[in-house]
């Protein structure tokens, strides 16, 4: 073969090898595509796809929209609200224990002072007394129980006054010499909270100086009533 022939041949291969190894870049910024193809015969048709990596300026609006005042704005009520009811709830619920009574059903509900009477010192009385009726409210025959009573009295009249007996329909509750305010854990009294019992009170002094009388009551339950003499 002629020099000028393989020349010529050498131009043709060198053409075709590059037209099958390309890089084409556009003028838009980010844009690029890579392609390559061996092929052994002709007539072959190569077709370089373009991908555009640009954002729109639509795009970029829409995307920068969530940090816009009236974004953070419905992020803001949003969680406004869910602390909102959940506050509420809170206060639904103590409004709905503190209109609850825990002391509905005690013992000391189930018991009222019927009358009061002071009795002082007489032909066939030897002690002074501070007499209580107490009566059961309940219509059922369930026990309820005296645990502890606590007496005050006014001792500025008598200045050296002691309680020295308490008894709970005739049976002793307490014997012995309190002062005014004291607590008398004396012997546990049930009885059935659908009847009547006596409570009476003895004094080593005249008890009508002693006025008034301020008495408590603490039931097995721990509740408490609380009576004031006139």
């Amino acid at each position: 073969m002629k020099p000028a022939n393989r020349f010529v041949l050498f131009c043709l291969l060198l053409t075709s090898f590059m037209s099958l190894n390309y890089i084409c870049v556009s003028d838009d910024i980010g844009t690029l595509a890579h392609c390559s193809d061996s092929e052994s015969c002709t007539g072959n048709i190569i077709i370089a796809g373009v991908w555009n990596s640009a954002i729109s300026s639509a795009e970029s609006k829409s995307i920068n929209e969530v940090d816009s005042p009236e974004a953070i704005e419905f992020f803001n009520n949003s969680d406004s609200n869910d602390d909102e009811s959940f506050n509420n709830s809170d206060f639904n619920d103590d409004e709905s224990s503190n209109n609850s009574d825990p002391s509905a059903n005690s013992e000391a509900d189930l018991i009222e002072v019927l009358s009061s009477v002071l009795v002082i010192p007489s032909g066939n009385e030897k002690q002074s007394y501070w007499k209580l009726d107490i009566k059961g409210t309940s219509n059922g025959t369930s026990n309820i129980t005296i645990d502890i009573i606590q007496v005050w009295w006014n001792s500025s009249q008598v200045n050296d006054s002691h309680l020295i007996k308490i008894t709970i329909k005739e049976s002793e509750f307490f014997n012995g010499s309190k002062s005014s305010g004291e607590l008398i854990d004396g012997t546990d009294h049930s009885f059935p909270s659908n009847i009547t019992v006596d409570l009476k009170s003895y004094f080593d002094s005249d008890v009508s100086y002693l006025t008034p009388l301020t008495i408590n009551i603490t039931m097995g339950d721990g509740s408490v009533k609380n009576y004031l003499s006139i």
